[in-house]
């Protein structure tokens, strides 16, 4: 799969949560900057691999 359809996805998919009025956890849009430094903070989302996959949500 090519990136761009993955990011096509992705955008899609924010669009269609906001129609429905889903709210997903704020580090879902998180940029590998604002990873950065939380690593304490961030333990339990990295340890179950949560958020690395289109599925995970």
């Amino acid at each position: 799969m090519k990136r761009s359809e993955i990011n096509t996805l992705i955008r899609d998919s924010l669009e269609f949560f906001e129609d429905c009025r889903f709210q997903l956890p704020l580090w879902a849009t998180w940029k590998p900057e604002q990873w950065r430094g939380k690593k304490e903070e961030v333990g339990e989302i990295v340890e179950n691999m949560l958020g690395w996959d289109l599925t995970d949500f």
